[in-house]
């Protein structure tokens, strides 16, 4: 745990900084769920709540689809050739470690702009 500078985590992954990493990983979000990890820029993170808040919003739409949610496979593109499926619970709980991440590197940028003041 020293090697990492941790963001966020629920139950289903995490998202951290690596301290010491590559000049490809330097300033990205590495977010880990299931077996797979994968690195982030901010703005890479914001386009990826958009896709799964869009998905979600397709799927709450589908009158069928309410009684059995937890059954539904969704295939999202995380990163270019990178397609990953996930089960409809899962998908939830990617948004929330998208959005716990997303809110705290904004909390942080905050607080370090109020400290410089």
């Amino acid at each position: 745990m020293e090697d990492i500078k941790l963001i966020y985590c629920n139950y289903f992954g995490t998202s951290f900084f690596l301290k010491r990493c590559t000049i490809s990983q330097f300033n990205k979000v590495q977010l880990v769920f299931g077996k797979v990890a994968f690195d982030f820029t901010t703005q890479e993170l914001v386009d990826l709540q958009e896709i799964i808040k869009s998905a979600l919003a397709h799927l709450g739409d589908i009158d069928d689809l309410n009684n059995e949610m937890d059954l539904w496979n969704v295939v999202l593109l995380i990163k270019k050739d990178n397609e990953v499926h996930f089960a409809y619970l899962e998908l939830k709980a990617l948004e929330d470690l998208i959005n716990g991440t997303l809110f705290h590197l904004s909390f942080h940028d905050i607080v370090s702009d109020l400290i410089a003041i």
